[in-house]
């Protein structure tokens, strides 16, 4: 076992309300809980990421870790993902089309009002996910490379 395998398998037993009451009592930082549930998603084994975010969501765990209201802040240190439908500032929406299509698509200014107070509410956000919601079974660019395979429940690897 490597070193750290048992932080990994608790953060595993963790809910998002769990791991929000650890960091606003002090038992567990920001960063902390964001580097474990980096290390979880790992090389990405279920391709659902569309982009990981390590060091911005790094960044963004260290400053709840200071805010002077990370006490009362109910998503204090929860690491999140945003689905790729739902505008991220300094990221295209790309809305599931591959990489390619979407290059022409306009880089986001401005985050979503449901971003902002997720953010607000001391979530971090540790990066973009394909949004596979009308019962498409592959990522477009996933599917092309030959890269992908039918995801696997993975209860391991969910937070």
């Amino acid at each position: 076992r490597r070193a750290g395998a048992q932080g990994l398998q608790r953060m595993t037993l963790l809910t998002a309300a769990a791991t929000a009451e650890r960091v606003r009592s002090g038992r567990l930082t920001a960063v902390d809980a964001t580097r474990q549930a980096l290390a979880r998603i790992g090389d990405d084994a279920v391709h659902g990421w569309r982009v990981l975010r390590p060091e911005q969501a790094l960044a963004e765990a260290a400053a709840v870790d200071t805010r002077p209201d990370r006490y009362s802040l109910p998503l204090a240190g929860v690491p999140i993902a945003i689905k790729d439908n739902v505008a991220v500032s300094g990221h295209r929406m790309l809305d599931g089309v591959s990489e390619a299509c979407g290059a022409g698509l306009p880089v986001e200014q401005a985050d979503h009002p449901v971003v902002k107070r997720l953010r607000a509410a001391g979530g971090v956000l540790g990066g973009r996910s394909f949004p596979l919601d009308r019962g498409d079974s592959s990522p477009p660019e996933r599917a092309a490379s030959g890269k992908f395979q039918p995801q696997k429940a993975r209860p391991d690897l969910i937070p």
